[in-house]
């Protein structure tokens, strides 16, 4: 329910966070073309800092992967397999475990379909979106005939995304948070709410671990990121206390629809 996410770490910064992660049990990674990581992480499980066979591995496709650049008069035309394979090698493993398109780019249902047939072909374990909207899914289960097993969003107490939450429950989308601690300005005025510093206060715990246990109580996996070793220690450390129906009200009354991701970037 909880893994880490990778962005923007890189070298040394990635390595040094990586050895405490697997010291602490996480099992779930979360990187991306976009972050230019892949290859750093697989240095990792190279050395042995990762061991292969513990490690669920999330990877993410970029639209230029599957679009190409155009050359002159014509389109590089690339495909959902062959990005699958320069991720693989940039992994040093022959498998990816999920596999997601990374934004709504163009063309997306026609990639998603092909990213099917590498799920059919047991390239992968799971497969899904990240950032995509309630009608953005609805155009893949038109195009594709099924919705995605994954939808990567970005969620936290100022971007709730109760309506494509209601919506991935129904469908049987597992709904993955991103930034859940805010992004920018928002992460200090999350943290220095006072009545989220009392609700920690009372289960001793902190304002993180409460955001967290807010999350994965919603039955929505998150992936926090964190250089600092306690911190990502203190991430998993959620499973010991329950937020009463009063106090995951009150979260959700937080919102204020504030999401910066890839998708609204896009838009």
């Amino acid at each position: 329910m909880i893994g880490f996410g990778t962005f923007p770490l890189r070298g040394e910064g990635l390595e040094s966070a990586l050895c405490v992660t697997a010291e602490a049990g996480y099992q779930l990674y979360d990187s991306a073309f976009l972050y230019k990581n892949e290859a750093d992480i697989g240095l990792c499980l190279s050395k042995g800092i990762l061991r292969r066979e513990n490690v669920i591995l999330t990877s993410k496709i970029q639209g230029i992967q599957y679009i190409g650049k155009r050359r002159f008069l014509y389109l590089d035309r690339l495909s959902v397999k062959s990005a699958y394979r320069k991720a693989c090698k940039k992994f040093r493993t022959d498998h990816i475990d999920v596999y997601l398109l990374h934004s709504p780019f163009k063309h997306y249902a026609k990639a998603y379909s092909e990213l099917i047939r590498l799920y059919r072909d047991g390239k992968v374990n799971a497969i899904g979106v990240s950032n995509f909207d309630v009608h953005e899914l609805q155009t893949l289960y038109q195009e594709c005939g099924e919705y995605p097993m994954i939808n990567q969003i970005e969620l936290h107490p100022f971007n709730t995304m109760k309506p494509i939450l209601s919506f991935c429950k129904e469908k049987g989308i597992q709904v993955e948070a991103y930034s859940p601690f805010g992004r920018g300005n928002l992460v200090s005025e999350i943290m220095n709410n006072v009545n989220l510093q009392t609700i920690a206060k009372e289960y001793g715990k902190t304002v993180g671990q409460v955001i967290l246990r807010w999350i994965v109580q919603q039955g929505i996996v998150t992936i926090p990121r964190s250089t600092n070793a306690e911190r990502i220690r203190q991430n998993l450390d959620v499973f010991d206390f329950e937020l009463s129906a009063s106090e995951m009200d009150y979260i959700d009354s937080l919102n204020k629809d504030k999401g910066y991701g890839a998708h609204f970037q896009n838009k």
